[in-house]
């Protein structure tokens, strides 16, 4: 195959962007499909947000990121099939509401679109379809997912959970949260696991939920969780859900990076300022004092960051044929007067930010009533259940007379359809009691 000269680097300080939606999945994928799967993306993200038609990587890189000492060609030629073949669905719990057609229509495409690895060379090529590659380009709603991290979870249960309260955390703009309601079926969706597999709750309680924790807790990967809490309907656990905090020393960091965030002006730990100028400038005197003069003039924002957005600006600028003068006269005045405007960028993002959290808010609003009257109207289908037959003989009697299409329905509406039509007439069937 044709080989890049250059191959794409990653760098694990920097934390993955990654969407929700592809936190949110069902799909048979093992813990090892499922950190390969991050890598990949990773990389397609931050070369270029996507939109090459081929990345490639190392898989020395790729065995290095799976935490692998050795270079295992078979597992990973094994996982990249996995990843190319296996049925997926995204976005399962439908919080990207403004995609969520586009996300059924990813369903059919995998994974990944394609891969190959040349063994000889140990080097892996990939490609994404053109619907994952704009879905994931730009991320409406996401977490930070760190890929050190994968190195210290071996079991898929406990790295699906880790995801899961990263992308609660940052949705909610803190590192100390108590989580939504979490259904028993929401788990078994969340780590694939079938109806018919740990039909004993203490058993699925230990396995997929107390055991995973514990090993996030002992896995020192930043954050503690506990149970805050059950929810019970006659007694019957039906919901779980999370008290999930930082144990970050320094959240301060990851705060900033999310209440700042733009492909051009988000800092990378790879970027050096002073060499980034310095190779455009070629004189050191010309570049620290182009550095002084902004932290003089500038002495609020994050001067690397700054620099860094309008050497980007500049780059763009020459290769659209817009700069009249030299690209170093260009970018001085650039680094001068903010050609850039990014104090309106910072502007706009919180603005952003603001509206996001507040969205969030809504949409957490909306969950919890739905989740309450859920619970409640499984309350009384349960207390539907505990009459005798004579009563329900007589609802049922009722709903035919007053609803001509009762008997065309499935046994599951007929019953919730009789649930609401006792709860609404109660007087007229209590009077015969309950057994």
């Amino acid at each position: 195959m044709n080989l890049p000269i250059n191959l794409s680097k990653i760098n694990p300080e920097i934390p993955f962007k990654k969407h929700s939606a592809t936190i949110h999945v069902q799909g048979d994928l093992s813990a090892v499909d499922h950190k390969l799967l991050n890598i990949l993306y990773k990389c397609a993200y931050e070369k270029d947000l996507c939109k090459s038609d081929f990345y490639f990587l190392k898989g020395s890189s790729i065995a290095d990121f799976l935490g692998w000492k050795g270079k295992v060609k078979s597992e990973i030629k094994s996982s990249l099939r996995t990843l190319r073949t296996s049925g997926i669905e995204w976005n399962i719990f439908a919080q990207d509401k403004a995609n969520e057609d586009d996300w059924t229509a990813a369903g059919g495409t995998g994974f990944i679109a394609g891969w190959l690895y040349d063994e000889g060379s140990d080097i892996v090529r990939f490609s994404l379809s053109p619907e994952i590659k704009r879905l994931l380009s730009t991320p409406n709603i996401y977490a930070y997912i760190d890929l050190r991290v994968q190195k210290k979870l071996r079991g898929k249960y406990e790295l699906i959970y880790y995801e899961y309260f990263m992308e609660e955390m940052y949705r909610k703009n803190s590192f100390d949260i108590i989580t939504r309601w979490y259904s028993i079926n929401d788990i078994r969706r969340m780590l694939n696991i079938s109806e018919d597999l740990y039909k004993e709750f203490k058993i699925f309680s230990r396995d997929c939920i107390k055991s995973p924790i514990n090993t996030l807790n002992e896995s020192n990967i930043g954050i503690s969780v506990e149970i805050d809490a059950f929810e019970r309907v006659n007694r019957k656990i039906v919901a779980v859900k999370f008290h999930v905090k930082s144990t970050d020393k320094n959240p301060e960091s990851v705060q900033q990076r999310m209440e700042f965030d733009d492909e051009d002006l988000i800092t990378n730990s790879n970027y050096n300022v002073f060499n980034e100028l310095l190779s455009l400038v070629t004189d050191e005197k010309l570049a620290n004092t182009i550095i002084k003069d902004a932290k003089e003039k500038y002495s609020s924002y994050n001067i690397d960051d700054y620099i860094r957005a309008n050497i980007e600006y500049a780059k763009r600028a020459e290769q659209r044929g817009q700069i009249k003068t030299t690209l170093i006269a260009f970018l001085r005045s650039s680094i001068q007067s903010d050609y850039v405007n990014y104090s309106g960028k910072l502007e706009e993002h919180r603005n952003n930010l603001f509206k996001e959290i507040e969205r969030r808010k809504r949409e957490d609003e909306e969950i919890k009533i739905k989740s309450e009257k859920d619970t409640k109207f499984k309350e009384l289908l349960d207390e539907y259940d505990s009459l005798s037959d004579e009563i329900k003989a007589k609802v049922y009697e009722f709903c035919v007379k007053e609803n001509k299409f009762f008997e065309t329905l499935s046994s599951d509406m007929k019953k919730q359809h009789a649930t609401i039509i006792y709860d609404s007439n109660r007087n007229l069937f209590n009077n015969e009691g309950k057994e």
